[in-house]
């Protein structure tokens, strides 16, 4: 899940193990998708969900038309519990580093700190959908908010699961042409975003209660 944008696949076990990808729509906690199996031809096989997402419940009717014949059932599924919580750490696409991405639960929500040295960025923009998590964060700015010139500028996109203790998923980072210690010149190209795969190991489990932790401070470079 991408905000508002859902992307998944199926699987189907049985004498075929039939596989293919889901076409998602999504208002809320309202969810509605189709599959039909690569290994067939259209017509042959479809599944359509239309229900509804709490916690880590997914219940509705699941509709599956086989062969002009469809049949229709209640349906509900439950998934692992995700817990992202802790420190995870990953290299930094600019710059031969490592940066972390840390994440608490307040007050029932989760919130999360961006780590670079001795640089603590509280990330305003966090979203937790319960078994993923996806943020964005404006890396860069001065103590007024403006761009520091020469210094790296951009915004950062992460999106991932946690999937046999690692943080999987993508990360990508837009640069502003004049945060990329680039000489403003005329003609000037902006620079391409860097997009990559997202692999990030929980460096720090957090034990602490949420009550007895410090929300980290603003620190310069």
């Amino acid at each position: 899940q991408r905000l508002s944008s859902v992307t998944g696949t199926f699987q189907v076990a049985g004498e075929t193990n039939l596989t293919g990808d889901v076409t998602v729509e999504l208002w809320g906690d309202h969810l509605r998708f189709s599959g039909r199996p690569k290994q067939m031809r259209y017509g042959a096989f479809e599944l359509l969900f239309d229900g509804h997402v709490r916690e880590n419940t997914m219940e509705g009717t699941l509709a599956v038309s086989e062969q002009g014949r469809k049949r229709e059932s209640q349906w509900e599924a439950q998934r692992e519990r995700a817990d992202f919580t802790g420190t995870w750490e990953w290299p930094c696409a600019i710059g031969e580093r490592a940066v972390k991405l840390h994440v608490e639960r307040r007050d029932g929500a989760y919130a999360a700190t961006y780590l670079d040295g001795k640089v603590s960025i509280p990330v305003a923009d966090f979203y937790d959908h319960g078994g993923g998590l996806y943020f964005t964060l404006l890396i860069g700015r001065d103590e007024h908010g403006g761009q520091r010139i020469g210094k790296v500028v951009g915004w950062l996109l992460g999106e991932g699961i946690v999937e046999n203790g690692l943080l999987k998923g993508r990360i990508d980072f837009h640069p502003s042409a004049g945060g990329m210690a680039i000489e403003s010149t005329v003609g000037m190209e902006t620079p391409k975003p860097i997009i990559q795969d997202w692999t990030a190991r929980r460096v720090e489990a957090s034990t602490e209660p949420a009550t007895e932790r410090a929300q980290p401070e603003n620190a310069g470079d």
